[in-house]
């Protein structure tokens, strides 16, 4: 293990299938859905399930790297090629604080056979990992519209559930430079949902900043599964030193539509530091030491590609603000304008592009 690591994350992990179709079919965009295991096939795989009680079928064709597909949905049936990444928002966290200069950790569970070891062999080819190697590749099939560059995603696999909280604990154990442990896609890992407040106990303990993404909350409102995510996140908040909510996030966790109040209710839940991503606009921010909201603007403007992985991309700039010692709202700045370069270039910028543009 590197003794040199600074940030330690933990997260689910995809072999991510971009899947360019030769037409728009008629799928549900910007929603995720999660569907049973695909079977395996001779020379890829595949997926049959119900999608908003229509039989969608996705025939993969071809190596790991890329290859064709055909993607049929009731009646409709559209070509497809595909090429294949590593994904993940804890992925994405990871692979951009490597470009900012920082050397993070990546835990988490990859599947067997060939799109495990794919997978494997790109995150080993990008940064130091600490992974069991169990279950079916979880994949992560993201449709996406040319045209509109908006994605259908489409997860299927079991490894992801298969992360135990032991690994977890023994990497804390070991690696004792980490100043930081994150958490990012929080909910996709329902077997962690009693460990979480004793995982980021521990790493408080060991001198670790626990650092909270949790994504986008589960089920419909004032359901039980909605609740229960409610519920694991604000028991986890009480061990939590850096909290990053988006907008719709946060107002969902306090139960008020009121940014600024639904910032402070957050903050006394127990994180030192609330900073939640606002889009377009930036970021504000609230901390322990002061209850007054502070806004942080986007101060550049450009056409944006694709605004996939501009939070993951934020965090990682905040983070590495951070760890250079700057004030939160410095750091917010950082974060600002990292994830503005990410989604301007559609690349992970480096520190030093990041600087030359705040300067």
């Amino acid at each position: 293990m590197n003794n040199q690591t600074d940030v330690l994350a933990f997260g689910p992990l995809y072999l991510d299938f971009l899947v360019n179709p030769s037409r728009r079919p008629n799928l549900l965009y910007g929603r995720e859905r999660v569907l049973n295991d695909y079977e395996i096939s001779k020379d890829g795989f595949l997926l049959e399930d119900l999608y908003d009680d229509r039989t969608l079928q996705l025939s993969v064709s071809g190596n790991v790297i890329d290859g064709t597909a055909r993607l049929r949905l009731d009646n409709e049936e559209t070509e497809c090629t595909y090429t294949t990444n590593v994904g993940g928002s804890t992925a994405n966290f990871v692979v951009q604080l490597s470009h900012l200069g920082l050397s993070p950790f990546l835990i988490g569970a990859v599947g067997a056979g060939r799109y495990g070891n794919r997978l494997r062999e790109l995150l080993k080819t990008t940064y130091n990992l600490l992974f069991e190697q169990v279950g079916w590749q979880t994949l992560g099939i993201n449709v996406i519209d040319l045209e509109t560059k908006e994605t259908a995603m489409i997860v299927s696999g079991s490894s992801n559930r298969e992360l135990r909280h032991q690994e977890i604990n023994e990497a804390l154990q070991t690696i004792h430079t980490a100043q930081f442990l994150y958490a990012g896609g929080f909910f996709k890992m329902r077997q962690l949902f009693p460990y979480y407040s004793e995982i980021f106990r521990k790493a408080q303990e060991l001198g670790c900043n626990v650092v909270l993404d949790h994504g986008r909350f589960l089920g419909e409102p004032n359901s039980s599964e909605h609740q229960e995510t409610l519920d694991v996140v604000k028991d986890a908040l009480q061990h939590v030193d850096i909290y990053l909510p988006n907008e719709t996030e946060v107002t969902e966790l306090t139960g008020n539509d009121n940014l600024e109040y639904a910032l402070r209710v957050a903050q006394e839940l127990g994180p030192r530091f609330v900073v939640c991503k606002t889009g377009a606009n930036g970021c504000s921010f609230v901390t322990s030491e002061d209850s007054k909201i502070h806004h942080v603007r986007q101060e550049h403007t450009g056409q944006i590609l694709h605004t996939a992985g501009a939070g993951d991309s934020f965090n990682g700039g905040l983070i590495k603000g951070f760890k250079e010692g700057l004030d939160i709202e410095s750091a917010a700045r950082l974060g600002n304008a990292t994830a503005y370069l990410r989604i301007t270039r559609g690349t992970y910028p480096t520190y030093l592009e990041v600087s030359q543009l705040l300067t």
